[in-house]
């Protein structure tokens, strides 16, 4: 399969991003609870090689050789082995999970005309005409798009934004010199381009660039972001730049060196359909905790949500997140999170 992004290879050290999803994003206006989500797994460069290797073994000792393993078909047994492997490799998880049982069409369809008309939140007169053109074209793009592709478009922004933030502030005092670069794979689902394809190029990442105008990074006080600093860019007119604070080009962070790739052929896509179908099933009841009690290690604690839950509701409306079956998994994937903060 070819990529339909332009690539651009680099020598630095490299911080490699693979995003999947699992479970379908209907509304299902209250019928049952049932969770969707997407994913990213972040593998550090100084890991990758070792962590493929060790990955390709236990799939020879699970019968699966050169074929795709997915994370659907796996025991409790095999699960609960591919997230012992991924904890000796120093990865992250990150993810943004939605019940759809909790959504229906027409509070949707009026939040998705909401979401379009904020696109021009932080745009002024003082922007570039292109730029302001170019949203003019993402906002119909987005009321255009069906209900179910509108809920996937919000978790996927979310799971970006948390996770260069995430990622960054963790290596940051641990790995500094992987933030020299990013590259990212997400998952193909087709060797034809599908909608959602379309959408990454020509309206999630486009967005994404918009939107950094005006939402400032967090950043780790005292880390060392020296290497990050390829990315970073000026604060927009009539704002102070902060010292805890920093403004990312994430028009480059994320263009740099992006791509779809088939999941049959990247070992990495594999894991992360693994661990994003480790999530739902936990979170529907479908995978015992066998499986999925350990799956907490592999992501880092966040203070406001480890597992991020999705709520779409209108301004003032009460939204419950989650369904009650929910909370044995979150919390446990909460009590066995890595800190943020590196010891010593």
């Amino acid at each position: 399969m070819t990529s339909r992004v332009v690539r651009h290879p680099t020598n630095f050290p490299t911080v490699h991003i693979f995003i999947d999803e699992s479970g379908q994003f209907i509304p299902l206006s209250g019928a049952r609870s049932r969770a969707a989500a997407v994913v990213g797994l972040v593998i550090p460069s100084s890991s990758e090689g070792a962590l493929r290797r060790a990955f390709r073994k236990l799939k020879r000792r699970l019968g699966a050789g050169g074929r795709e393993l997915k994370g659907s078909s796996l025991t409790e047994a095999e699960t609960a082995e591919v997230i012992a492997l991924l904890q000796g490799y120093d990865v992250i998880v990150e993810a943004v999970v939605l019940d759809a049982g909790q959504h229906d069409d027409a509070k949707v369809s009026r939040l998705k005309a909401m979401q379009a008309d904020r696109l021009f939140d932080h745009i002024t007169r003082d922007h570039q005409p292109s730029l302001i053109q170019e949203l003019f074209g993402h906002q119909a793009s987005l009321k255009g798009l069906s209900n179910q592709l509108f809920l996937q478009v919000i978790c996927i922004w979310q799971l970006i934004d948390r996770m260069v933030e995430t990622a960054t502030m963790y290596y940051a005092q641990r790995r500094p010199a992987e933030l020299a670069s990013f590259v990212w794979r997400v998952d193909a689902k087709d060797k034809a381009e599908t909608t959602m394809e379309r959408l990454w190029t020509t309206l999630i990442g486009p967005a994404l660039t918009a939107r950094s105008v005006g939402r400032p990074m967090a950043m780790m006080a005292g880390a060392d972001y020296s290497y990050f600093s390829r990315y970073d860019a000026e604060p927009p007119e009539g704002i102070v730049r902060q010292p805890n604070r920093s403004f990312t080009d994430l028009g480059k962070l994320f263009h740099e060196n992006f791509a779809f790739a088939s999941s049959e052929s990247d070992l990495g896509l594999q894991l992360s359909d693994i661990v994003a179908s480790t999530l739902t099933r936990a979170l529907n009841g479908t995978l015992q905790p066998a499986g999925w009690e350990s799956l907490g290690s592999l992501f880092v604690h966040r203070r406001e949500q480890t597992v991020h839950l999705v709520a779409l509701a209108s301004e003032g409306e009460p939204r419950k997140a989650a369904d009650d079956s929910w909370a044995p998994v979150v919390h446990r994937i909460e009590a066995l999170a890595r800190p943020m903060i590196a010891e010593g």
